[in-house]
């Protein structure tokens, strides 16, 4: 046991004593034992899979797996563009081949979405000056009469000013009512070529060209591409991650409903996504927890919060990650085609692992097998940036699943995301 709890311990950035009492306290909630054994023994018989697949032998180093990885993403990505008939993301032709693709997989429900009325209303207020000045409109009355809608609020995201955009257009989202939205569809909107130039800083900073609108229901692909190796596996796999999470939101925005004076306050806290940066009082926790203590507390993230700080105290805390959750469905929607289930057979339950392991000067270094983490290395391979936290994020997770359920990890993810924790 005490291996064991050393060697989660260390994957999950947390204390050795801290670990144990975690343990104490969901085995005495979920009334099962022996959890921890159980699930390092997983976590030795998945790398003992992936060693095989990847036709290493089990003392390779960090090194050896690291561009070992590297190359499986690159070979799964040749592999795809096959499979899907889908060859560059500049074409809008192949992009809405791409997009039709992932919405026969993920099958979106409808969602609680901004009426286009209201959302027409929040650009004739604050007029988006450069995404007129870039289609040659004097004023927004004259594009609303020949553009889509949706594709307006799309260019938003990539040709608005950050600081306009937070600071006056939506601040004017304080102001929504439930009243300002309805039930309607998701929209995938693959842009076409008239938006290419404008796509061109954007996708070089985010290295994708996919974005969405939680608000809208829509989300969108640029005609653009990053030229990044591994690019249409994390495009294709970042699609159904955004059709999971616009309903995942849409769910929430319809139970903020019921509470018309809370609405628009709690709307934006999700659209920033706010996380607590303080634990609460024990004399604010109400639950099964009692006493209250560390071990009862759970945190629910909706950032990965080590792109920003690597170092930030909630990474080491318990907590749950919704991003995490919905990389999750992302994947079984992928298993849900044989063909492409098949393909990538190796990154199936392989989110959470992860390994500590020598580099090149014997020093332990932790190795991820999480594909995003592995396409995002490739993507940075040549400054030897090597990515690590989405499989930091999924073992907290699985952690809290191997007590409950993954049922019970959604339940709790999304009814607390608001107020950030709950007790256990």
């Amino acid at each position: 046991m005490d291996s064991n709890l050393n060697r989660l311990a260390r994957l999950l950035n947390c204390d050795h004593d801290y670990l144990a009492s975690i343990d104490k306290r969901l085995s005495a909630v979920s009334g099962r034992t022996d959890v921890l054994d159980s699930l390092v023994g997983k976590l030795s018989s998945r790398l003992s899979a992936l060693h095989s697949a990847l036709k290493l032998s089990e003392s390779a180093g960090a090194k050896e797996i690291y561009h070992a990885l590297l190359r499986r993403v690159e070979s799964d990505n040749r592999r795809l563009s096959d499979l899907l008939h889908v060859s560059s993301l500049n074409s809008p032709e192949e992009n809405k081949h791409l997009a039709d693709l992932a919405l026969h997989l993920s099958n979106p429900p409808a969602g609680f979405f901004l009426k286009i009325e209201k959302a027409r209303a929040l650009l004739l207020k604050n007029p988006p000056l450069r995404v007129l000045a870039y289609l040659n409109y004097p004023d927004v009355d004259s594009a609303l009469q020949k553009e889509d809608i949706f594709e307006l609020f799309s260019a938003l995201r990539f040709l608005e000013d950050r600081e306009w955009l937070n600071k006056v257009f939506f601040r004017e989202y304080s102001t929504l009512t439930p009243d300002d939205f309805e039930e309607r569809p998701i929209r995938l909107l693959p842009l076409s070529e008239k938006w290419r130039n404008a796509s061109a800083e954007f996708v070089a900073k985010k290295w994708h060209n996919l974005s969405h609108l939680k608000e809208l229901g829509v989300l969108f692909i640029l005609p653009f591409s990053a030229n990044a190796p591994g690019e249409l596996l994390r495009a294709f796999s970042l699609l159904l991650h955004y059709l999971e999470e616009i309903p995942f939101y849409s769910n929430i925005f319809r139970n903020l409903a019921s509470d018309p004076s809370s609405f628009a306050e709690n709307l934006t806290s999700l659209l920033r996504g706010d996380v607590i940066d303080e634990l609460p009082a024990p004399s604010k926790v109400e639950g099964p927890a009692s006493p209250v203590d560390s071990s009862s507390l759970w945190l629910v993230v909706q950032r990965y919060l080590a792109k920003e700080d690597e170092y930030d105290w909630r990474l080491f805390y318990p907590h749950l990650n919704t991003e995490s959750l919905l990389w999750r469905r992302a994947e079984s929607k992928l298993s849900s085609s044989p063909e492409i289930s098949d393909l990538l057979s190796i990154w199936r339950d392989s989110a959470w692992i992860g390994e500590y392991l020598p580099d090149d000067a014997g020093l332990l270094v932790p190795a991820s097998f999480n594909m995003v983490d592995a396409a995002m290395s490739l993507v940075k391979e040549k400054e030897g940036n090597k990515y690590t936290y989405h499989q930091h994020e999924a073992l907290w997770n699985k952690l809290y699943t191997s007590y409950f359920s993954d049922e019970a990890m959604e339940r709790a993810a999304s009814s607390h995301l608001l107020r950030g924790w709950f007790a256990v």
